[in-house]
């Protein structure tokens, strides 16, 4: 029986509002929906694949790249075809898309190509084909507890024109939708696209339109901003993939519930395609073609519904299975330790001991780093070598490599792993394989991942989120990231390890390497929060540092550029200060900008210091930057120093007088009442009593207190301008140095008269 071939210009992009999947042929039922009309050049018939599809013996898989949701699907046919661990690389919809155009890659497994993709393809002369190779749902969803579960297809696209603005108009409560679309080169993108046919879709706020798939579900999975939202994906991401599924429900679209069996049958009206994208110009011998039509074949299909995807069209004997590619990661907190009312904004850190006072607890760890570098050793050195090689451009092979960390407050993280890099920079180092293990030193105990959070926590959502985050940050200054073959989408089992505050990845599964991410900022969930000063756990003489934690910039306030300098002010929701003092901050930080770095203040200036200036500007990394350093202090800081130019020649000239350093300025403020910091506020009662004051200068060195000169001039302290504090969150509480001097807290400061000084007091005067 005929099959119609589905080329993606033929449906624009292969998506009609009534299906059905099954030994007749896929084509649009008749329906009040309407598709673009066929163009002449794209339409094929040909008879789907039938019987066994031989492989040519010099056959080699195609170079395949292709949207986040069908990484699965790549990584399944890979495995059926040749089992172990399949490479498989996916740069997101529109990249992979000019891969195939530039010669980078053979074929696309993708969602189907958007008018605009198509046309660049008309005017670079690239002609194409695309073979359906697996069915996907269109699917729309809301947060769990809105109220509304069916929606017609006239609903949803009032909703997106913007005609229907309110929930109570489709039986909801009396609330704005926030309808949340996707960014313009999303696979997901294109589907609303030819879901919206000739009704014009809406422009969205800016807000509204986050840049991942992960992104537009967080959002409406999110109670606090997602209750009134709606937003879309495909049903092969958000039901396989999505870490957070249980906060979000789909939307009935003319009554029926997106699912395997209602994709599978044809019931559910929204059902697309995923295709196999490739150049016409592929011989029909080739093995593009080859692996296309094996692909389509009955084998092929089967597959593709073993790796939890719809497949594009059904054969005898077929079955659809309920569950995708990878098992997610699913856990309760078990530590048993509630969660503080109060979070601690300060905690302890060790260097790692030879020994620890826990009993048994030095075996369990020499075992622990026995056993796993046995394990490791067995490894197929060829194979990973092979891939190393694959990956790394130098000559140097990975090493064996243990890891122990005594990360905060006495938790211990061993790390036994066959390490690389890329000797570049600051490439971070990578993992082909690792084992690690977690110990509390306190009781010798070794632990789970979800022992580190706090008891009642939903962890693994927050713990998802904050790796999303994290796998897209870039890790160094250049802003260089670490090559993701898809989206992260959830920890899946069996595809990481963990230490008491990262995540390590095994290679080629979100990441081409073995990636190590931070979870820091999740410390308010953990138990590694509470403070334990780890005093009599460690055997011999270690130092043990009080610190404070410290956050900055994006993750708790927002950029603005003036006159070519980047400039961060505190954001209420994000720094969790309140407005009254983010509004007395933020207004600091202006007029400081506003009384020196303007055009006009910076050439007055020079003109002031008699420097003939052409023109005056930022100097090197100009920035004004924002830090919140636990419940104690916000500091904005930023380069003091601009360059001056005149007839071709250049000078530096330094803006703000009486800083710490000429180099920059800095400004502290009370975190809780907007104001200048004071060193009072840094300290407990009868610190002054104790405090010694040095005459400070450029070389002042801070651990060198007995060869400073005292300050013999009367101050009142807390008038000073507090302009450094150099050893406050970081000084050892506990050392077998008996030489106190040398680890008081330092703070700097420059008096009413002018003068700088440094002011050191007695590390159990600060205040925590």
């Amino acid at each position: 029986m005929k099959f119609r071939k589905i080329i993606c210009i033929a449906l624009l992009l292969g998506l009609c509002t009534s299906c059905t999947t099954g030994n007749e042929s896929v084509t649009e039922t008749e329906s009040t929906e309407t598709l673009p009309q066929e163009s002449t050049e794209t339409t094929a018939e040909s008879n789907p694949p039938s019987g066994e599809i031989t492989f040519p013996e010099d056959f080699v898989y195609p170079v395949t790249d292709g949207s986040t949701s069908t990484t699965n699907l790549d990584k399944a046919v890979q495995i059926a075809l040749y089992g172990g661990e399949p490479l498989v690389k996916h740069t997101k919809t529109y990249e992979a898309f000019w891969n195939l155009l530039q010669g980078s890659c053979d074929l696309i497994f993708t969602t189907p190509l958007s008018a605009e993709q198509l046309q660049m393809m008309q005017d670079q002369g690239f002609r194409h084909e695309a073979e359906p190779i697996a069915g996907e749902g269109f699917v729309f969803v809301v947060n769990k507890d809105n109220p509304v579960d069916t929606l017609t297809i006239e609903q949803l696209k009032g909703i997106y024109s913007g005609e229907i603005t309110n929930w109570k108009e489709v039986g909801g409560r009396d609330a704005e939708i926030m309808a949340y679309q996707r960014n313009t080169d999303s696979g997901s993108q294109n589907y609303m696209l030819a879901f919206m046919g000739d009704t014009p879709l809406m422009k969205p706020v800016t807000d509204q339109v986050p840049a991942s798939m992960s992104g537009i579900l967080n959002v409406i999975a999110n109670y606090d901003n997602g209750i009134d939202a709606i937003g879309y994906s495909v049903y092969a991401y958000s039901d396989g993939m999505y870490e957070n599924i249980s906060q979000i429900k789909y939307i009935k679209v003319n009554g029926v519930e997106p699912s395997h069996q209602t994709l599978a049958d044809g019931t559910y009206p929204l059902l697309g395609y995923n295709y196999a994208v490739f150049s016409a110009d592929e011989p029909e011998d080739s093995h593009v073609r080859t692996l296309v039509k094996w692909i389509q074949s009955d084998a092929g299909q089967q597959v593709i519904a073993d790796a939890g995807y719809i497949p594009y069209r059904m054969v005898e004997g077929l079955t659809i299975g309920e569950q995708t590619a990878g098992v997610l990661y699913t856990a309760e907190a078990s530590s048993g330790i509630p969660k503080p009312d109060v979070k601690t904004d300060y905690y302890f850190e060790a260097g790692v001991p030879d020994s620890f006072t826990a009993e048994g607890l030095d075996g369990k760890i020499e075992a622990f780093v026995t056993e796993a570098t046995n394990e490791l050793s067995q490894i197929d050195e060829e194979k990973m070598l092979s891939y190393v090689d694959f990956r790394v451009t130098h000559d140097r092979a990975p090493e064996l490599v243990t890891r122990k960390s005594l990360v905060v407050n006495g938790y211990l993280s061993v790390l036994v792993g066959w390490r690389y890099n890329f000797e570049i920079g600051d490439s971070p180092d990578y993992y082909y394989d690792v084992r690690t293990a977690v110990f509390d030193i306190y009781t010798g105990e070794q632990l789970e991942l979800s022992d580190l959070f706090f008891e009642g926590v939903d962890f693994v959502p927050l713990l998802n989120n904050c790796l999303a985050g994290e796998a897209v940050k870039s890790y160094d200054d250049w802003g260089n990231r670490h090559e993701m073959l898809c989206e992260f989408s959830g920890l899946h089992e069996g595809e990481f390890a963990f230490t008491a505050d990262s995540i390590i990845f095994k290679p080629n599964t979100c990441f081409a390497d073995g990636v190590q991410l931070s979870i820091a900022d999740l410390s308010e969930y953990m138990i590694t929060s509470i403070p334990r000063d780890m005093v009599g756990c460690i055997s011999g003489e270690e130092s043990i540092h009080l610190k404070m934690y410290t956050t900055a910039d994006g993750d708790i306030g927002y950029g603005e550029e003036k006159n070519g300098i980047p400039i961060w002010y505190l954001d209420a929701g994000k720094a969790q200060v309140s407005a009254e003092v983010c509004d007395k901050v933020n207004a600091f930080i202006d007029n400081i900008y506003e009384n020196h770095f303007t055009e006009e203040k910076l050439m007055a200036l020079a003109k002031e210091k008699g420097m003939a200036a052409e023109r005056v500007t930022a100097s090197w990394v100009p920035d004004f930057r924002i830090f919140i350093t636990g419940d104690r202090y916000i500091l904005s800081r930023g380069t003091n120093t601009v360059d001056v130019y005149n007839e071709g020649t250049s000078d530096q000239l330094t803006v703000i007088d009486g800083q710490y350093s000429s180099d920059h300025f800095a400004y502290y403020f009370n975190i809780h009442t907007g104001e200048l910091l004071k060193m009072s506020d840094l300290f407990t009662d009868g610190w002054e009593e104790k405090a010694v004051i040095y005459r400070d200068n450029e070389y002042f060195v801070t651990w060198a207190l007995a060869d400073a000169d005292l300050y013999t001039a009367d101050v009142a302290m807390d008038t000073c301008r507090i302009t450094n504090i150099a050893r406050y969150s970081d000084i050892p509480y506990y050392t077998a140095d008996s030489r106190d001097d040398l680890w008081r807290a330092i703070v700097f400061a420059v008096t009413q008269s002018g003068d700088r000084i440094a002011v050191a007091v007695p590390q159990e005067y600060i205040a925590h």
